[in-house]
């Protein structure tokens, strides 16, 4: 069914008036009714719901759910429902001649309204026909049904009305009537049905019989795609989870930001007169932590017996029994006996997030549409999701194209290299050095500090590509538990929980090949610097990473040449076979005659140590290569004006019993994924039989 958008789409279902009705069998919330032969009960179907009015007993008045028809129109099974508290037993009467029912299979009941406890609540996905379902009711619908009901109804016009339009998406629940949520009640169905949740595009206040607010909240509503089967979710800035909308796809939902608490089991409430500081308001029993306070929320008072002593308030820190609050207006009172509290989340930055590793992620805040003290009406947040190109084109390259397998890989069995890698969190800032030198580095050119530390080779065992260190950072912020290396892997971390769907982002990729970008926090939950450095990464990929430190600045390296040595076979199964590159001549720089086949040939260094690129051949029957870096923008060693300058190279290799001696020649360029292949004869003629 579609969104219930027009009232007549609503109905407290086709009236009947029996010329006579049986109450019979009652045990419990169970009772049948009897047409006593005339034949005119209404058509239902089991599963409906009807209500029963103007009954001779008045405990067989209420909501009922139809468990059978024994006889069409002359018999039926029903169960009472109750919408708060207990189910007020049906009792048997032998002819009742005024009792009504509203509800039939023409004329479906999909609401019904508690005079008695002023509540309300949807029937979803009940009847012969589903006339209402998780597509829910468009707020405006829902008043205007009110208004027709209250015009035409006997007895709903008997009672104040039920709710008050401020604009049609912002509206209060008054005179104490509010919606009834399945946990109040006794009606439960297997999808959600909470009539809260179904109030689609309206954001209300519940107000009481004194008019007070009970509860109030906005109705978060999304802009953008969201497939069919992710579910989008929130979070308040003082709160340390998040909630999941209970729908998928885009969301239209009521978000909670005031909460009455009860105060029944809170002893005496006290305002402590901080004297000019801070004040505090204290109380005898019971806890303010369970009942949902955190710091950064504000405390909502009404009705204090001090009137300065109302209004919203800071919560600056919580125990059981004390909420130190931001003010300085306290009015001392020992014992305040008329005072309500609520917990207020209306002036608290609220998030909304989407995060389907896969997709692209998304993000937007009340921050970021303007709102900085949330009302009871609808705020509309753009939020949207698409194939993320990385995390395809890597699934496609590791895993035959399955993304489940490759998060597996990741984050739920880690292989190589992700069971390498982590993300710390520090309380003070840590430096890294070697970028290009702007103005301000400390303690020297090319230093700087960050906060935060993706390890892309906690263990030197595989350094991971720009895209795999992408697919790891947001495999990681998309689960529900501490991110901030569980594992052990980093060293130096603060020992703060950082929850990953609420961590910030952290990087960027916009499709494989192109620059990896870190994400500057806006503020890092371990307390230090809001940088983001990535460390141990494939220095073939040197060149398009970007990391932003404390200062904001965005840091890159000097270009870094990389490629890899290629041995062929001889020299890949000779265990005694060493490579080492020298540059062919020092003609760029000083041109001192340091050449190869001299005594003063200068071996080359790469740019991670730095140090020699010489070694021991890997082993490997087949053959083997073995990665290089040079720091082409900063290399000095030819001498003055080498710097950034192509460099002519030699490489020698040299094995014993396997590999005879090899020269191959070549030139560094300013580029990544360059070969050089060392090609050696095997060995006949080497002996040592020593």
């Amino acid at each position: 069914m579609p969104l219930i958008n027009d009232p007549d789409g609503l109905s407290q279902g086709g009236l009947t008036s029996p010329t006579s009705i049986e109450f019979k069998s009652a045990s419990g919330a169970n009772i049948t009714i009897d047409a006593n032969g005339n034949g005119d009960l209404p058509s239902v179907t089991a599963n409906d719901y009807i209500e029963i009015r103007n009954a001779n007993t008045t405990a067989n008045n209420g909501l009922y759910r139809v468990s059978s028809v024994t006889t069409p129109n002359e018999e039926i099974v029903l169960v009472k429902e109750a919408l708060d508290g207990s189910v007020v037993n049906p009792a048997n009467d032998a002819a009742d001649t005024t009792a009504t029912t509203l509800g039939t299979n023409a004329d479906e009941k999909n609401i019904y309204f508690d005079t008695t406890n002023f509540l309300f609540t949807f029937l979803n996905g009940f009847g012969s026909t589903t006339v209402l379902d998780n597509e829910g009711v468009l707020a405006q619908a829902l008043y205007s049904f009110g208004k027709e009901e209250w015009k035409n109804d006997n007895d709903l016009i008997k009672f104040d009305f039920f709710m008050t339009a401020i604009t049609p998406e912002q509206f209060e629940f008054n005179s104490g009537w509010k919606p009834v949520d399945e946990a109040e009640s006794t009606i439960s169905t297997t999808d959600p049905s909470n009539t809260r949740e179904l109030i689609r595009t309206g954001g209300w206040s519940e107000i009481d019989v004194n008019g007070f607010i009970e509860k109030s909240g906005f109705c978060w509503l999304t802009l953008g795609n969201i497939d069919s089967g992710d579910n989008a979710y929130y979070f308040f800035a003082s709160q340390d989870a998040a909630t999941f909308a209970t729908f998928d796809g885009p969301v239209n939902e009521f978000v909670e930001s005031v909460t009455r608490v009860d105060l029944s089991g809170a002893g005496t409430i006290q305002f402590v007169d901080g004297g000019g500081g801070n004040d505090q308001l204290n109380r005898g029993s019971g806890s303010w932590i369970t009942d949902g306070f955190e710091v950064g929320d504000y405390v909502f008072i009404q009705n204090a017996e001090d009137a300065g002593n109302d209004g919203s308030f800071e919560v600056l820190a919580v125990t059981a029994t004390d909420l130190d609050v931001a003010t300085a207006s306290f009015t001392a009172n020992a014992d305040d006996t008329t005072a309500i509290v609520a917990i207020d989340r209306r002036p608290v930055a609220f998030t909304t997030r989407v995060r389907i590793f896969g997709k692209t992620y998304d993000q937007s805040s009340s921050t970021d549409i303007g709102v900085t003290t949330l009302t009871n009406q609808v705020y509309r947040f753009p939020l949207s999701e698409a194939a993320d190109a990385v995390v395809v084109d890597l699934a496609n390259a590791e895993t035959s194209g399955n993304i489940a397998t490759l998060l597996t890989n990741i984050s739920g069995t880690p292989i190589a290299p992700y069971n390498d890698m982590a993300i710390g969190y520090f309380s003070s800032s840590f430096t890294r050095s070697g970028f290009v030198a702007v103005g301000g580095d400390t303690p020297s050119p090319g230093d700087t500090q960050f906060g935060v530390l993706i390890e892309a080779d906690a263990s030197a065992g595989g350094a991971a590509s720009a895209e795999q260190v992408y697919a790891f950072v947001q495999a990681t912020i998309q689960e529900n538990n501490d991110i901030n290396d569980p594992d052990g892997r980093i060293t130096g971390e603060a020992a703060t929980v950082v929850n990953g769907l609420l961590a910030e982002p952290l990087v960027s990729l916009a499709s494989t090949g192109n620059t990896i970008s870190t994400l500057a926090q806006n503020a890092n939950p371990a307390g230090g610097g809001t940088g983001v450095a990535i460390d141990n990464f494939d220095s073939n990929d040197t060149n398009r990473i970007v990391m932003v430190d404390d200062d904001g600045d965005s840091r890159t390296f000097p270009f870094v040449a990389a490629g890899s040595i290629e041995f062929n076979a001889n020299l890949s199964t000779d265990v005694d076979a060493v490579y080492r590159m020298f540059f062919t001549n020092d003609d760029a720089g000083d041109n001192t005659g340091r050449d190869f086949n001299t005594i003063g040939a200068i071996t080359v260094q790469d740019n991670s140590g730095p140090t020699d690129i010489a070694g021991s051949v890997p082993q490997s029957a087949g053959g083997s290569s073995q990665a290089f870096d040079f720091d082409y923008d900063g290399n000095l060693q030819r001498g003055t004006g080498s710097d950034g300058t192509d460099a002519p190279i030699t490489i020698v290799a040299i094995g014993l019993n396997g590999a005879q001696h090899v020269i191959a020649t070549g030139t560094i360029t300013r580029n990544v994924g360059q070969t050089f292949s060392l090609v050696a004869a095997l060995e006949r003629n080497y002996s040592n039989p020593a």
